[in-house]
Protein backbone atom coordinates (compact mmCIF):
# COMPACT_ATOMS: atom_id res chain seq x y z
CA UNK A 1 0.00 0.00 0.00
CA UNK A 2 3.14 2.28 1.08
CA UNK A 3 4.25 2.07 -2.52
CA UNK A 4 1.15 2.77 -4.41
CA UNK A 5 0.80 5.91 -2.51
CA UNK A 6 4.71 6.88 -3.20
CA UNK A 7 3.97 6.14 -6.74
CA UNK A 8 0.96 8.23 -6.94
CA UNK A 9 2.22 10.85 -4.93
CA UNK A 10 5.23 11.33 -7.36
CA UNK A 11 3.25 10.32 -10.78
CA UNK A 12 0.34 13.00 -9.55
CA UNK A 13 -2.19 13.33 -12.26
CA UNK A 14 -0.75 11.64 -15.00
CA UNK A 15 2.20 12.51 -17.30
CA UNK A 16 1.53 15.32 -19.53
CA UNK A 17 1.80 13.80 -23.48
CA UNK A 18 0.58 10.49 -22.06
CA UNK A 19 -2.38 9.13 -24.27
CA UNK A 20 -3.80 5.37 -23.90
CA UNK A 21 -5.77 4.44 -26.50
CA UNK A 22 -8.09 1.03 -25.79
CA UNK A 23 -8.43 0.20 -29.58
CA UNK A 24 -4.89 -0.37 -29.91
CA UNK A 25 -3.41 -1.97 -26.10
CA UNK A 26 -6.48 -4.23 -25.82
CA UNK A 27 -6.19 -6.76 -28.67
CA UNK A 28 -3.18 -7.70 -26.73
CA UNK A 29 -4.72 -8.35 -23.82
CA UNK A 30 -7.21 -10.17 -25.52
CA UNK A 31 -4.45 -12.16 -27.22
CA UNK A 32 -3.23 -13.07 -23.33
CA UNK A 33 -6.53 -13.83 -21.87
CA UNK A 34 -7.02 -15.97 -24.66
CA UNK A 35 -3.77 -18.30 -24.29
CA UNK A 36 -4.83 -18.47 -19.98
CA UNK A 37 -8.47 -19.25 -20.46
CA UNK A 38 -7.81 -21.88 -23.69
CA UNK A 39 -9.32 -24.70 -22.17
CA UNK A 40 -12.46 -22.73 -21.94
CA UNK A 41 -12.43 -22.32 -25.59
CA UNK A 42 -13.58 -18.36 -25.17
CA UNK A 43 -14.89 -16.28 -27.65
CA UNK A 44 -13.78 -12.78 -26.64
CA UNK A 45 -15.64 -10.15 -28.52
CA UNK A 46 -14.14 -6.50 -28.28
CA UNK A 47 -15.97 -3.36 -29.92
CA UNK A 48 -13.56 -0.49 -29.23
CA UNK A 49 -14.39 3.20 -30.64
CA UNK A 50 -10.90 3.30 -32.68
CA UNK A 51 -10.24 7.08 -32.20
CA UNK A 52 -10.64 6.73 -28.78
CA UNK A 53 -7.84 8.10 -26.49
CA UNK A 54 -7.70 9.45 -23.15
CA UNK A 55 -4.88 10.74 -20.77
CA UNK A 56 -4.52 7.91 -18.35
CA UNK A 57 -1.65 5.58 -17.19
CA UNK A 58 -0.97 2.51 -19.43
CA UNK A 59 -0.21 0.28 -16.75
CA UNK A 60 -2.99 1.58 -14.69
CA UNK A 61 -5.86 0.87 -17.57
CA UNK A 62 -4.35 -2.45 -18.70
CA UNK A 63 -4.87 -3.75 -14.84
CA UNK A 64 -8.59 -1.80 -14.92
CA UNK A 65 -9.43 -3.62 -18.34
CA UNK A 66 -7.10 -6.89 -17.05
CA UNK A 67 -9.05 -7.52 -14.36
CA UNK A 68 -12.77 -6.59 -15.66
CA UNK A 69 -12.34 -8.97 -18.39
CA UNK A 70 -10.48 -11.66 -16.29
CA UNK A 71 -13.52 -11.85 -14.12
CA UNK A 72 -15.58 -11.63 -17.44
CA UNK A 73 -13.55 -14.86 -18.59
CA UNK A 74 -13.25 -16.73 -14.99
CA UNK A 75 -17.03 -17.22 -14.91
CA UNK A 76 -18.44 -17.01 -18.13
CA UNK A 77 -19.28 -20.64 -20.64
CA UNK A 78 -18.30 -19.59 -23.70
CA UNK A 79 -18.24 -15.79 -24.66
CA UNK A 80 -17.47 -12.27 -23.13
CA UNK A 81 -18.43 -9.14 -24.65
CA UNK A 82 -16.36 -5.79 -23.77
CA UNK A 83 -17.34 -2.25 -26.03
CA UNK A 84 -15.56 0.81 -24.82
CA UNK A 85 -16.71 4.10 -26.87
CA UNK A 86 -17.23 7.75 -25.32
CA UNK A 87 -20.38 9.76 -24.86
CA UNK A 88 -18.71 12.63 -22.86
CA UNK A 89 -17.02 10.03 -20.65
CA UNK A 90 -15.22 6.10 -21.06
CA UNK A 91 -17.44 4.39 -21.04
CA UNK A 92 -16.44 0.68 -20.46
CA UNK A 93 -19.41 -2.40 -21.12
CA UNK A 94 -19.13 -5.94 -20.37
CA UNK A 95 -21.15 -8.51 -21.28
CA UNK A 96 -20.45 -12.59 -20.30
CA UNK A 97 -23.05 -16.23 -20.49
CA UNK A 98 -22.06 -16.89 -16.80
CA UNK A 99 -25.03 -16.67 -14.78
CA UNK A 100 -24.65 -13.48 -12.61
CA UNK A 101 -25.97 -12.31 -9.29
CA UNK A 102 -29.13 -12.73 -7.47
CA UNK A 103 -30.84 -9.08 -6.25
CA UNK A 104 -29.10 -9.69 -2.97
CA UNK A 105 -25.82 -9.96 -4.23
CA UNK A 106 -26.01 -7.22 -6.75
CA UNK A 107 -26.95 -4.81 -3.46
CA UNK A 108 -24.33 -5.74 -1.32
CA UNK A 109 -21.56 -5.80 -4.30
CA UNK A 110 -21.08 -2.08 -3.93
CA UNK A 111 -19.68 -2.18 -0.28
CA UNK A 112 -15.56 -2.25 -0.10
CA UNK A 113 -14.41 -5.79 0.38
CA UNK A 114 -17.45 -7.54 -0.54
CA UNK A 115 -16.92 -10.41 -2.91
CA UNK A 116 -19.86 -13.19 -4.23
CA UNK A 117 -17.34 -15.57 -4.38
CA UNK A 118 -15.54 -16.54 -1.25
CA UNK A 119 -13.90 -19.90 -2.68
CA UNK A 120 -12.32 -18.92 -5.69
CA UNK A 121 -9.21 -16.19 -6.09
CA UNK A 122 -9.82 -12.89 -6.56
CA UNK A 123 -9.74 -9.34 -4.62
CA UNK A 124 -13.47 -8.92 -5.51
CA UNK A 125 -15.24 -6.62 -8.15
CA UNK A 126 -13.10 -3.40 -8.13
CA UNK A 127 -15.10 -1.44 -10.43
CA UNK A 128 -14.90 1.91 -8.82
CA UNK A 129 -13.02 4.17 -10.83
CA UNK A 130 -12.89 7.49 -12.45
CA UNK A 131 -11.26 9.45 -15.17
Amino acid sequence: MESELKRARLVGSGVPGRRFSPYKELPRLVDVLERVYHNKMLNIQCDIMPDLEFSADRNDMLELFGNLLDNACKWSTSQVLCKVYSDNALIIQRDDDSIGCDEQQLSTLTQRGVRADETTAGTGFGLVWQL
